[in-house]
Formats: structure tokens, C-alpha cells, sequence
């Protein structure tokens, strides 16, 4: 029986002839037709739902594109061989997360090989859950805000616990860049939203939007400062901050005012983070635990893209 199966491939476990214990990634043959068949089906329905009033302005065709690209790039398993290696490297320094070690003589275009290591889902942790909730979040907002290289297929399937407490994550075929010049953009954000500035959250949602379209900028930015207004003065283990940024995109979708795709993938990465956070400790403070790698990636990236238009209000003062 395999250990894990999907559309894609199956993963089995296995004993090289010196008596390593490995993991099998084996591709299946039908894999390239049934992504073809499925990711036809998903632009089509990209393109209805941006046909629909208001829905152009969430980028929906943009990120299917996007996750199209990546989906067909996981049938190339030496793509996944990079990406594991690059992850390994970005937390070579951190004891706490581990990547599987590939062993590169079995590995081919159809074929992973890997030490293989003994872990839980984090459903089914038990023990120093408040720990692993930080451990999991922080090694999620490195790659968020730190590194912007990110695990975009991070669902609690593909992260496991061992015994000793380390983070494993698997299945790396499906990975986001964000670039450089945008990473301070969406740190700004993230701390714009976390602080309840709504000024400042509508400037950069509005500035670094693709697409804008007839937008009343002073409408736009009341909505966005009334959404953020809810949040102060709640408990900080109370706030979901991928709520308030849905929310908030969503009040983009009402002005017309389109998200960047970037976004939309960076929050579902934070989602996930959240998640767990939220399941293994329902105490757990997403923003406490975020500031000290908002501070770095300040530090790290202190210019960011110009953006895309000026500030109406800003442009009649």
C-alpha cells in the first residue's frame, strides 16, 4: 500500500540494498493527460466567473494561470528536485524544520527518492501543541516574508511532526516566488491590516493593483478603514488576520479595485499558518508571532516597487 496517492503520483516506502529506509515518488503514466483534462476545465471556469459583474477585479484568471504553470511544471519531478534543494538551503540554519534529503542517483524525471522521515499530521499531534502551533507558523512566515520562495500547496497533509518536534515539509512540486521588489509591499501590507491602518492598508491595495476601474478613492478607503476599525481593541489571540485580509478583498472586489495575484496565493499560505496555529492552540497570536520577521524583512528589503498609479487624494494635495 502506498503512504500517500494523488492525481499526480504515489508515494511508497521502501529499503535501498545497504538497508536505508526511503520514500518513492512515483509519477503515474495517465498523470499529464488527467492535469490537461482538469486544468481545461478549471480556466473555463476562470472565465466564466470573471465574466460575472465585479469578479475581474479578484484576478481569478491571472491566478489559474499562474497555477496552471506550476501544475504542469510538478510532471517534471527534477523541478521538485530544485525546489527541495533551495528549501533545504533557506533552513539549512534551523534545527526545527527539516526537508527530506534527496538521494540524486535515484531521482529522475518520473522518479523522487528521499530519506524517508517518521512524522504526524498535525491533526494528529497530541503533545507541546502551543510549541509546535509557533514552530509551524514561523517556518511558514520565513518563506512568507523572509525568503518569498513558498510552499503553495501547504495544506496539514503536507507537513508533518516527528517525535522530536521538528517541522518536516513534503511534497515540494507545487512552489510560489514572490519577488523581491514585492516583498516589502506585502509586508507593509500584512502590518498596515495587522495594525488596523486603514489608510495606509487602501494605499498600497490601491497603488499595486493591476486594474482599477472608475474607483471613488475616498469611498474605497472609508470602506477599507471601517473593515479595520472591527478589528482594535479585540485580543490579539481573537484576530484572524486571513479573515481580515479576505474581507478586505473583498471590499476591493465591491470598488473595483483588482488584487494582485500575488495576493491572493501569499494569503492562502497565511491561511493554512493560521490554521494550524489556531488547531494546535486556540490562544495562538498570529501578529505577535509575525513581528519579529515583518522587523527583519524591513531590515532585509527596505525599497520596494514603485507602484502602479498615485493616490487620488495624494495627487490633489
Amino acid at each position: 500500500e502506498p503512504l500517500a496517492a494523488a492525481s499526480v503520483a504515489q508515494v511508497h516506502r521502501a529499503r535501498l540494498l545497504d538497508g536505508t529506509e526511503v520514500a518513492i515518488k512515483v509519477q503515474r503514466r495517465e498523470a499529464a493527460g488527467q492535469i490537461e483534462g482538469d486544468l481545461l476545465l478549471l480556466g473555463l471556469g476562470a472565465r466564466m466567473l470573471d465574466a460575472l459583474p465585479g469578479m475581474k477585479y479578484m484576478s481569478i484568471p491571472g491566478a489559474v494561470e499562474r497555477f496552471s504553470d506550476a501544475l504542469r511544471a510538478q510532471l517534471d519531478f527534477r523541478l521538485e528536485a530544485d525546489n527541495n534543494r533551495r528549501l533545504a538551503a533557506n533552513f539549512a540554519h534551523d534545527p526545527r524544520v527539516d526537508v527530506p534529503r534527496l538521494h540524486d542517483e535515484l531521482c529522475s524525471e518520473r522518479v523522487l527518492t528521499m530519506e524517508f522521515i517518521d512524522g504526524v499530521k498535525p491533526t494528529s499531534v497530541t503533545e507541546d501543541r502551543p510549541e509546535l502551533a509557533q514552530a509551524g507558523f514561523r517556518c511558514i512566515a520565513q518563506m512568507v516574508f523572509l525568503d518569498g520562495f513558498v510552499h503553495a500547496d501547504m495544506h496539514p497533509g503536507n507537513l508533518l511532526f516527528t517525535k522530536d518536534g521538528r517541522l518536516v515539509m513534503i511534497d515540494l512540486g507545487l512552489m510560489a516566488e514572490i519577488p523581491e521588489d514585492m516583498r516589502k509591499i506585502w509586508c507593509d501590507t500584512f502590518i498596515a491590516v495587522a495594525l488596523g491602518d486603514g489608510a495606509r492598508a487602501a494605499e498600497l491595495f490601491y497603488g499595486y493593483a493591476p486594474e482599477v476601474d472608475d474607483t471613488d478613492y475616498g469611498a474605497f478607503e472609508a470602506d477599507i478603514c471601517v473593515h479595520l476599525d472591527r478589528l482594535k481593541g479585540k485580543p490579539l489571540h481573537e484576530l484572524e488576520v486571513t479573515s481580515a485580509v479576505g474581507q478586505a478583498m473583498a471590499t476591493l472586489r465591491r470598488h473595483h479595485v483588482q488584487v494582485d495575484p500575488i495576493f491572493t496565493v501569499v494569503n492562502l499560505a497565511m491561511l493554512v499558518a493560521e490554521g494550524i496555529g489556531k488547531q494546535l492552540d486556540p490562544h495562538f497570536d498570529v501578529f505577535s508571532c509575525a513581528m519579529p520577521f515583518l522587523a527583519e524583512a524591513s531590515l532585509r528589503y527596505p525599497t520596494g516597487r514603485l507602484p502602479r498609479r498615485p493616490i487620488p487624494r495624494l495627487e490633489a494635495v
